[in-house]
């Protein structure tokens, strides 16, 4: 499967910084270097926050001695900033580079889970689930998605359930259900954060 990901958005993105370092106040809450696809892009935004932090501006060939790139990865970085006619949409790249990050991070949850799941045994339910609801927290900061809280309830209400059951009552067809069930709600997160935060048409 591809993961979801939008390299035309982090390029748009970095040309826009390199051409205008004090752009990146705008966006600097928003993304982290991980939110990044391409190795090099996570370690050019990263150069660029450290320099930020520091406030210090920066462009392309700041930028290139910084990271003590070869001269593809200088090439590269040159053409980041020569290809970008407009710095004027970057907020709208930056959304998509989230977007993105996130419907990835769900999806690896949700991978994590049907690993755990397959394990013979079910001991560790409540520590599989605790352990998903607290990687789904984490994806999201306060207010990029209000579904959050109704995630969070649904897992309490699921570890509430699997507590109530006698541990000699329990069975695997229980078990796959719940599993079957949580990965429902991871995707139905997925789909809710797609539908609140619609896809910008790239150029």
């Amino acid at each position: 499967m591809r993961m979801p990901q939008s390299i035309e958005s982090e390029k748009r993105v970095l040309g826009a910084l390199l051409l205008d370092s004090s752009l990146l106040k705008n966006i600097s809450n928003e993304l982290c270097p991980e939110d990044f696809t391409k190795t090099l892009h996570k370690e050019i935004f990263n150069q660029m926050r450290k320099l930020a932090i520091v406030h210090k501006s920066f462009d392309a060939q700041i930028i290139c001695d910084a990271l003590k790139l070869n001269k593809a990865g200088e090439k590269y970085l040159y053409e980041l900033a020569n290809d970008t006619a407009s710095t004027a949409n970057i907020k709208a790249y930056s959304d998509i580079i989230r977007e993105k990050s996130v419907q990835r991070q769900l999806i690896a949850v949700a991978t994590d889970i049907a690993k755990a799941a397959s394990k013979p045994g079910n001991e560790g339910i409540r520590e599989l689930l605790d352990d998903a609801e607290n990687k789904v927290r984490s994806i999201y900061d306060d207010g990029v998605c209000g579904f959050q809280s109704h995630l969070a309830s649904f897992f309490k209400e699921i570890v509430e359930e699997i507590e109530s059951i006698p541990r000699d009552e329990f069975d695997v067809g229980y078990i796959q259900y719940t599993i079957i069930e949580v990965n429902k709600a991871l995707v139905d997160t997925l789909r809710h954060v797609e539908d609140t935060h619609p896809k910008h048409e790239e150029d």
